[in-house]
Order: C-alpha cells, then structure tokens, then sequence
C-alpha cells in the first residue's frame, strides 16, 4: 500500500504540473491502461484508478463539457453545473476508498505550489484561476437517522473567497441556498454572505436547533461569506444561517426543506 501511495503521490505531482488548464482534452468513461500513450486529461483517470476501482469518472475543460452522459445521476450533473470556474476538472468516485488512501491524495493536491490553485471538493479535481484566501476545517460526528440506521455527519471543504450569492444590503443576509420549500439530496450545499459596515464576526450554520459549524475567515472584515456542504437524513429539516454582527446583532434567515434520497443511477 506504501508503495501505491508513493507512486500515485508522484504521480499526481506530475500531472497537476503537466495539466495546463488551456491544453486538456475532454476524457472518455475507459481508464487509460498504457502509461506511454498518456495525455494531458489521460492521466487522472490512470492515476487515480492506482487509488481504488474508479465507478464513474468525467473530465471538461470547461463549462461548455459539463454533460448529463458523463454522470451517474441527474443530481451529480447538477452539482458539476453550479460550478463554473474550475477548469480542468476531474469528477470521479472511487470504490470503497482506503481513508489512509484519500487523505494522502487531498495533502498531495492541497502541497502542490504553481502557477495554477488546484482544489479538490465534491469528489472533484479542478483548477482555479486565481489564488484565493481559503478556509479549512473537519468535522465529524456519529448520528443516528428516524430509523436507527447511523450514518455520519461530516464535512471536509475549502472555501474560496468568490462570493456564492449577491452581496446584500448593509446590515443584512443574503441566505441563497437552499431555497426555502426546497427538495434536495444530501450532501446539502449552504450558501450566503452576511453583510455589515459595523463588521461581521462569523457565520454560522444550525440544523434542526443543532450548531453544525461556524465560519470566522472566509471573506473581509464587513462581509463574511460561506459555501459549503452538510450530510443531513432524509426528511424536513430547518436549516437557518446566522450572520453575527460586531455589536452582537445577530440575523437569522430559515429554510424548510426537504431531504429524498439521490435517484439510482
């Protein structure tokens, strides 16, 4: 296993250094098997399939590539859609991945320094164009769904400093996603920017009454701003973000929503 992590280390080294993102080709769903024939798109799919059996994999350059086809399910396609930015991208899922495994890949990308800011969020591989200011953080916590069936709570994200929603008037929220009588699938996406010219100390995200997790450094002193995911259950939920301002004010914006399981691919 040290050895497959040594080389795939190696590897995905070369190619976020080889993979310009103006010279890539869109990919095919069959994993390249000669090494010697490899190119610029080529290589994610070889390298990653060193990692673990690759179920699905796309690859776009641009936002122009995001196809339906070149994804298992209608709700992964609208995932890949929401982000326009990030190019090249490598989308894929990987069979029962090794955490040693994946942990190693995510340090592997986040040590990378170049000219290009390679990111990885959403079982996605993909370059930004510019160096933002990012905020990182984990947490992971055993939950039990109506049923008794545990399932976990968790979150691992880089957030950019590009705004997911419009910046809102002085002293207010802009709650953006989810809409409020929403029907979605989880991991859910949360989105706002909290504004104030006295000075927002945090965002936050609570759940049914239950704190998720707050935001402190994404954005400027006067604008704070958070895109993320949370793994929720199926069923109603409450989801409320909370912008505290510097004088302790706090804004509060609710959406009800309602969490369904993702269609069978």
């Amino acid at each position: 296993m040290l050895c497959v992590k040594v080389f795939a280390t190696t590897l995905i080294f070369g190619i976020l250094l080889a993979v310009a993102p103006t010279a890539a080709m869109a990919g095919n769903r069959s994993i390249p098997k000669d090494r010697a024939g490899l190119s610029n798109g080529d290589w994610y799919p070889y390298v990653i399939s060193k990692l673990g059996a690759l179920e699905w994999w796309s690859f776009a350059t641009s936002a122009t590539e995001v196809r339906r086809e070149d994804y298992p399910s209608d709700w992964t396609y609208e995932l890949a859609k929401q982000n326009t930015w990030e190019f090249p991208r490598f989308c894929f899922s990987v069979f029962r991945p090794k955490p040693e495994v994946f942990a190693s890949l995510l340090a592997t990308i986040d040590q990378y320094k170049g000219d290009v800011v390679w990111v990885m969020h959403d079982n996605c591989i993909g370059a930004m164009p510019f160096h933002p200011t990012f905020s990182t953080f984990y947490t992971s916590v055993g939950m039990e769904d109506a049923d008794a069936t545990t399932f976990q709570k968790s979150a691992s994200f880089r957030q950019s400093a590009q705004l997911p929603c419009a910046a809102p008037a002085d002293r207010s929220l802009n709650f953006c996603i989810p809409l409020n009588g929403e029907t979605t699938t989880s991991p859910l996406r949360v989105a706002a920017v909290g504004r104030s010219s006295l000075g927002v100390s945090w965002l936050q995200v609570w759940v049914d009454g239950v704190k998720y997790f707050t935001e402190h450094d994404a954005g400027t002193p006067t604008q704070k701003l958070m895109n993320n995911y949370i793994y929720l259950p199926n069923g109603k939920h409450a989801v409320t973000m909370i912008a505290k301002e510097a004088d302790g004010t706090s804004i509060k914006k609710t959406a009800n929503i309602l969490v369904v399981s993702p269609p069978t691919p």
